[in-house]
């Protein structure tokens, strides 16, 4: 690498084995820790508490992507669960949800599903703060609607994958696999729409049907119990006010620089 480059910033040790393997430890010595994208805290705690007064908790999915985020598996799980708490709402939010998604699931009462995206910020901010649960699938890259989800104070579950950065914060789901596995990548499949196919297969033919049980395992925990659910957003709003937080963030960038300078 160019000797201009005088550092890489890496978030977890997930993107720290993924330069290991394909760079031995010829990188190493430019490789920096440094947190995911910094949290600014967008309610205070008391306004949280008083949120937990109400009766049920509702579930947020905002995809990017119906495929690639795997919002196929979060209605597969959903609707194993809705039987045993029919209070409970799932707001989806992705701007691709296929027409046979719509019609299969929109006659169910508790998932709504929000037309358009990218979405404005005002009805962002509404969803989120009526929302207790982040739910945030990967097969891919992510780990923007985490970031948002923990400066909500929100439950998040989430998939493993090749960032571990937020593993302390979320009920991490496992995956058969995700795009950029090293032993996969580049050789069960070169391009994206190669490994799009290799899901669809693989999901007609039972390959992730752990990944829907356990989901709804997760689901119905927070969707029942609220004083895990109640004691977990506090336990994240406090990560994004402090070891996830922008300030903490800059702070580590600010002494990276002066080491570099």
């Amino acid at each position: 690498m160019h000797d201009n480059c005088k550092a890489i910033l890496v978030t977890d040790e997930g993107q720290r084995n993924l330069f290991d393997y394909y760079f031995g430890n010829l990188l190493n010595s430019k490789l920096y820790g440094i947190i995911a994208p910094g949290c600014i805290p967008r309610v205070k705690s008391a306004q949280l508490e008083a949120s937990f007064e109400k009766k049920s908790r509702n579930f947020l999915c905002l995809a990017s992507d119906f495929q690639l985020k795997g919002v196929d598996l979060v209605l597969a799980a959903w609707s194993k669960v809705t039987t045993y708490d029919p209070t409970a709402k799932l707001y989806v939010v992705c701007p691709n949800v296929p027409h046979w998604a719509r019609n299969k699931y929109s006659t169910t009462n508790s998932i709504i599903f929000v037309n358009g995206g990218p979405i404005n910020p005002s009805l962002k901010h509404k969803l989120y703060s009526d929302c207790d649960v982040s739910i945030a699938l990967t097969h891919s890259h992510g780990g923007g609607v985490i970031a948002e989800a923990l400066e909500y104070g929100h439950v998040i579950i989430s998939a493993k994958w090749h960032c571990s950065a937020y593993e302390a914060v979320t009920r991490s789901i496992e995956m058969p696999y995700y795009f950029y596995e090293p032993n996969m990548y580049g050789k069960k499949w070169k391009t994206l729409s190669e490994f799009k196919e290799l899901l669809e297969t693989d999901k007609r033919s039972g390959v992730f049907d752990n990944v829907i049980q356990d989901l709804a395992s997760e689901i119905l925990r927070y969707a029942t119990d609220h004083e895990i659910t109640n004691t977990t957003r506090l336990r994240n709003l406090n990560c994004a006010e402090t070891g996830y937080s922008l300030k903490k963030r800059n702070m580590m960038l600010s002494e990276i620089y002066q080491k570099l300078i």
